[in-house]
């Protein structure tokens, strides 16, 4: 699958739950309902729950969701209800280009 095609197996609303940008920012609201994160939560976590990445390999849409995982916390959602999610994050934040950009991330947002 390609690149595009990657990010496009995400469910539907994940990244767009979340403002841009909001790495590091306490305070963020969600663009959708609660309810509707959980929904998606639990459908990506019975989907990571016997593999390392959403797909065969790391992606780009691994890079997505690890993102977007990021933004679970500033925008209130306590990741340890889905524990699959929190160690995926976890996991793909140790990998040093996923490590490395999102340094990158921070210094660009003054907080790195």
């Amino acid at each position: 699958m390609s690149g595009g095609g990657a990010v496009a197996s995400l469910p539907p609303g994940i990244p767009a739950s979340f403002p841009p940008h909001c790495t590091g920012f306490a305070g963020v609201s969600l663009k959708i309902p609660p309810a509707s994160i959980d929904a998606k939560y639990r459908y990506l976590s019975e989907h990571l729950a016997d593999r390392q990445f959403l797909l065969d390999d790391f992606s780009i849409a691994d890079a997505y969701l690890v993102t977007t995982l990021g933004w679970a916390q500033p925008a209130g959602i306590d990741l340890s209800a889905w524990p699959v999610l929190g160690a995926y994050a976890s996991r793909l934040r140790e990998r040093p280009t996923v490590a490395r950009a999102i340094g990158e991330e921070l210094k660009l947002a003054g907080r790195g």
